[in-house]
């Protein structure tokens, strides 16, 4: 079994493993390896992990027969609580419910520890060394202004597995008055509290929650007026107050139509009939002359008790929609086409749609007649497409030399 290593905290262990047979060629299990089949032992605590979460088995890695990579990522500890744990040593176990080369296997593959060994421990003074430096030299405690500190080249050094770690903070003058420069540019605490209670007015103490009870910040819990009431507040406003040049008030104001000389307005309104394009009285004329000789040709006369223009128009509407119901026609003209398919649909019409109301003497009973007959002595029968109901019944006049039917009544 190999160690693997000593890992931070929340770490990632990744294990290679091989499969091999008696002579020791690898060789593939009787099937490919899953989480499943690795067993993971704390120390030496026969517990073992109880769920298979954050464990990745790629059997077999890169498709090379025989060799394997299991992953375990010690960060999830989902159905694990406090498995993974700082100052722990872990043994990883392949026990498969497959078979290698027919034989069934248990193999101890890896072991690591998780922050359990003495780099952990030298790791854990090198970062507190390395908090004094920096607390040193970010200057939180210390004022290069007043304080007096010597020269130190050397805070402290740390031997160990991983070797030597020196840490040296510099204190010459130069790098004190660059600091103070520095740290006279920073806020000061009161300036600070002062601008933490202006977020508190503004957002609250818990600084995310916004503070309703500031006037500029509360909520409006006045009912806004509806569109109607607003609709009734413009129209009711007085005018007087909204007569800029170009506005709506001085476009809708009466007052100096009262002003306005009696020709200006007449002129005004000849210009807005002339513009508006109102059929003269000579052109209404001819209408009604026209109308008249229509009357004549259709042999149609205007009612005597029209006495308006108004209703001979509309009694000329209404006798002019009359003709054109009496005549069949609407103005259109059909084409050679169009009739050619009406034409086409009427021959190619099945008798069934009209012989329940043709009468005798219509193209319906000539086809029947043909397709659907038959005769018994004097009687000629024709029956419907449904071949059992009578359409109509015809009398033959027979000779006996002739072949053999020489009349139909």
């Amino acid at each position: 079994m190999k160690y693997m290593g000593d890992y931070a905290d929340d770490s990632t262990v990744r294990i290679f493993f091989t499969t091999n047979n008696g002579s020791g060629g690898a060789v593939a299990p009787s099937t490919a390896f899953e989480a499943a089949d690795i067993v993971i032992y704390k120390n030496n605590s026969a517990t073992q992990k109880a769920t298979t979460n954050g464990i990745t088995m790629t059997s077999p890695f890169d498709s090379v027969t025989g060799l394997h990579l299991v992953e375990i990522d010690c960060s999830n500890d989902t159905g694990d609580a406090g498995f993974w744990a700082t100052g722990n040593d872990y043994s990883v176990v392949l026990s498969p419910d497959e078979t290698v080369d027919s034989q069934t296997v248990v193999a101890a593959i890896a072991q690591f520890s998780i922050e359990n060994r003495i780099v952990s421990a030298v790791s854990g003074n090198v970062a507190g060394i390395a908090g004094t430096i920096t607390t040193l030299d970010g200057l939180n405690n210390f004022d290069p202004a007043s304080d007096t500190v010597a020269n130190v080249t050397t805070v402290g050094s740390v031997t160990g597995a991983v070797g030597s770690v020196t840490a040296a903070v510099t204190t010459d003058s130069a790098s004190r008055t660059a600091s103070q420069a520095d740290v006279s540019a920073l806020a000061t605490s009161s300036a600070l509290a002062t601008a933490q209670a202006d977020l508190d007015t503004l957002t609250g103490t818990d600084g995310v929650t916004l503070a309703t009870s500031q006037p500029n910040y509360a909520p409006n819990t006045t009912t806004p007026p509806t569109a109607a009431a607003v609709a009734d507040a413009v129209w009711d406003e007085a005018r007087s107050a909204h007569t800029s040049v170009g506005s709506f008030g001085e476009g809708v104001k009466v007052e100096s139509l009262n002003t306005q000389a009696k020709a200006d307005v007449n002129a005004e309104a000849d210009t807005a009939i002339s513009d508006a394009s109102l059929a003269t009285a000579a052109a209404l004329a001819t209408v009604d002359s026209n109308v008249d000789a229509i009357l004549v040709d259709t042999g149609t006369t205007l009612p005597g008790t029209l006495t308006t223009m108004t209703s001979k128009i509309d009694t000329i509407d209404g006798i002019v929609d009359a003709i054109l119901l009496d005549t069949g026609t609407d103005g259109v003209v059909l084409s050679t086409a169009t009739l050619q398919s009406i034409a086409d649909e009427i021959l190619k019409r099945d008798v069934d749609n009209v012989e329940a109301t043709a009468n005798e003497h219509t193209l319906a009973t000539i086809i029947l007649a043909i397709l659907e007959s038959s005769r018994s002595s004097t009687t000629w029968t024709i029956k419907r497409t449904d071949g059992s109901t009578t359409h109509a019944t015809k009398t033959l006049t027979l000779d006996a030399t002739a072949n053999p039917v020489t009349g139909v009544t």
